[in-house]
């Protein structure tokens, strides 16, 4: 979610003895600025009976040339001065520019103003999932992470884990509640054994792994309380595939019983990885799972 952009916000209202009130800020397009018909806390520098004033929102009154305290995407701090033609300078000296048509709003997003960052569908370096909103419950949270165990997680495509330079660890995941839509070998991970046939009923959950660097893709489970397989292949087929087909690339089951597993896919930039975490004959729980490229 990290960006090189630098664009400005404004902080929650705070009370300050000098300057006009810290407020908040939101985006429009790649640079943030105060909205307060968005939010209803704002600030803003309106004309009294004693000339030009710019008025906080808890009712504070300055003078035209006071500062606002505001913050660029990078956290340095930058300042708005109150003019004395009664409008608030842009947060300085953040990089970026205010689109001239303006308009964060869903409704006036065009080509050059769209959001930019978390929940723009777009996957910006660092980022470890997007997909194109800011809502929890799904495959991608709110904050652009892989967390929590939303419906889904269980079917190809599988459940999107971006990996770029820096290792990704996802704390809370579980097969419990999920199918058992992999059919692979009862035990030792062998290829085209149905497991309705042995009864093997075990959910899965399946991760499509995108490498964003060329090395060797490892992926551990830890903390698992359930016993279990990990393995690996470039295409994603629900069911049960014939002897060959949709063949793993690697498979690991060298614990007995609870603990974790490990598995390394050579990987170039750009490749597509699906993992599987599968419980033994009928297990399920939960576990920890990390993503690294080294």
């Amino acid at each position: 979610m990290a960006s090189s952009d630098r664009r400005a916000t404004t902080t929650s209202p705070s009370s300050s003895s000098e300057g006009c009130m810290m407020h908040v800020g939101v985006p429009i397009g790649r640079y943030l600025l105060a909205a307060a018909v968005a939010l209803g806390a704002a600030i803003a520098c309106s004309s009294t009976d004693a000339g030009v004033r710019c008025s906080g929102a808890s009712g504070q009154s300055y003078k035209p040339g006071d500062e606002i305290l505001c913050k660029c995407a990078d956290r340095t701090d930058g300042t708005r001065t109150c003019g004395a033609d009664g409008n608030l300078s842009p947060c300085e000296p953040c990089l970026a520019q205010t689109p001239e048509d303006g308009g964060f709003f869903e409704e006036d997003a065009g080509a050059s103003d769209a959001r930019f960052g978390c929940g723009d569908g777009t996957h910006d370096p660092d980022e470890t999932c997007d997909d194109g909103n800011l809502k929890d419950g799904d495959l991608c949270n709110a904050k652009c992470l892989p967390y929590g165990n939303p419906t889904g997680a269980d079917q190809c495509p599988g459940q999107e884990v971006h990996v770029w330079a820096k290792p990704v660890e996802i704390p809370d995941h579980q097969t419990i509640g999920y199918g058992n839509t992999e059919r692979w070998g009862a035990t030792e991970c062998e290829m085209g054994t149905d497991r309705a046939t042995t009864g093997v009923t075990s959910p899965n959950r399946i991760y499509a792994v995108v490498a964003h660097k060329t090395g060797s893709l490892t992926v551990t489970t830890r903390n698992a309380d359930f016993d279990h397989m990990l393995y690996a292949r470039r295409e994603c087929k629900a069911g049960t595939p014939a002897v060959g087909e949709a063949s793993n690339i690697v498979c690991a089951n060298k614990v007995k019983g609870n603990g974790g597993e490990t598995i390394v896919v050579p990987v170039t930039d750009g490749d597509r990885i699906y993992v599987i975490v599968d419980g033994i004959v009928a297990t399920k729980g939960k576990y920890v799972v990390s993503f690294g490229i080294q």
